[in-house]
């Protein structure tokens, strides 16, 4: 089987494709793209344990039969490495075989060894529950204001994934790892009747990386089982977790006591600087507050310890300690637009977080565990 196609149009699909193979996969189909050949289209799908990945591509030319399907297999990481080092413009021709693929560019010519397509398992989308049409940036908005806080390969599945719920007209995005919380949400120009469904967190991560911050509709659609969603050319299959997540309206703190407002620059540049001799971002940084001030300090394990203090608008005639990790509030501290950050502290940090928030934008509001100093 022969066919062509340009270099330029495989370059961004398979760069999309690319993020998912695995570099050494227990399955070794799973290091392969599956290709589907059609007269005009060529289909290329990637895929791994709980993510499938599809792209189309336009050929050049080919001598498939107009109503034939040839489906082969190509090494994933060699076949986008070939093409990423053509030269623009070139033009890939392709010779297949059930053994081998032997692919042509001028004076390049490319042998690769081939697996069997039909080990390599296509996965479609369940019973679709309901679908929605949404601009890529308000959902990449939502992933990249809570995606963050996800937990990594924790026992408590749920906590490995960023729920979604539908509110009426408001899409929810929920993310926590236990010592924090991420919420953000966006109003719908429809009322959705109540769900949720828990997207695994390699899922989010590839949406925020392939959804553009541009106004285009992408394609959402929801079963009980699996989510998908379409964007231009790419479509993304992926299993939900079957979880129930927990109740984050009662972890999110109302009227806590001692609030104010400062400059995010000032308090990001001020911890920065006060964390300099800690090269290690896990560790706690201390606040120490008092009448219109705020002293920053951090201790090394060798001894070593560092100071800053703020005159702040802190209007409480109180002395007031808490402790934060450093990690965790830088990324709070960047996951925040506004100009001035609002902070919201609890009057006991053995049993309530603090709750963060931007001072003219509260569409999206984090928790963060104390650490007692």
């Amino acid at each position: 089987m022969k066919f062509e196609v340009y270099r330029d149009s495989l370059i961004y699909p398979l760069s999309i494709l690319s993020s998912i193979i695995q570099t050494k996969p227990t399955i070794p189909i799973f290091s392969q793209f599956f290709l589907s050949l059609t007269d005009s289209t060529l289909t290329i799908i990637a895929s791994d344990s709980e993510i499938q990945i599809t792209a189309s591509v336009e050929i050049h030319s080919t001598d498939l039969d107009s109503s034939t399907t040839f489906n082969f297999t190509l090494p994933a990481k060699k076949f986008s490495e070939i093409c990423r080092n053509l030269l623009p413009g070139s033009l890939l021709k392709f010779d297949i075989n059930e053994l081998q693929a032997i692919l042509r560019s001028g004076r390049n010519r490319y042998q690769l060894m081939l697996l069997n397509p039909e080990s390599f398992t296509i996965y479609s989308m369940q019973a679709s529950l309901f679908s929605i049409s949404l601009p890529q940036n308000d959902i990449k908005w939502l992933l990249a204001k809570s995606s963050f806080c996800m937990a990594i390969k924790d026992i408590r599945l749920y906590l490995n994934g960023l729920l979604l719920e539908f509110r009426g007209n408001t899409l929810i995005a929920v993310a926590t790892d236990g010592h924090r919380l991420a919420f953000s949400s966006i109003n719908l120009a429809d009322d959705f009747s109540a769900n949720k469904i828990i997207l695994p967190r390699n899922t989010a991560l590839e949406l925020n990386r392939i959804l553009e911050n541009t106004t285009d509709l992408c394609n959402l659609n929801f079963s009980n089982s699996s989510f998908e969603i379409s964007i231009g050319s790419i479509s993304i299959l992926s299993n939900l977790i079957n979880e129930v997540y927990p109740d984050y309206d009662r972890v999110i703190p109302n009227d806590l006591p001692y609030i104010f407002t400062i400059d995010r620059e000032l308090l990001k540049s001020s911890i920065l600087r006060t964390a300099s001799l800690i090269p290690d971002k896990l560790s706690a940084i201390n606040f120490s507050f008092s009448f219109n001030h705020l002293s920053l300090s951090i201790a090394s394990i060798d001894h070593d310890n560092s100071v800053e203090d703020l005159d702040i608008d802190f209007s409480y005639d109180i002395t007031y300690a808490v402790g934060f990790n450093i990690s965790y509030f830088l990324d709070v501290i960047n996951a925040i637009d506004d100009k001035n950050i609002v902070i919201n502290l609890p009057h006991d940090i053995n049993t309530t977080s603090a709750l963060f928030h931007g001072l003219h934008d509260n569409s999206y509001r984090y928790v963060i565990m104390p650490i007692k100093p």
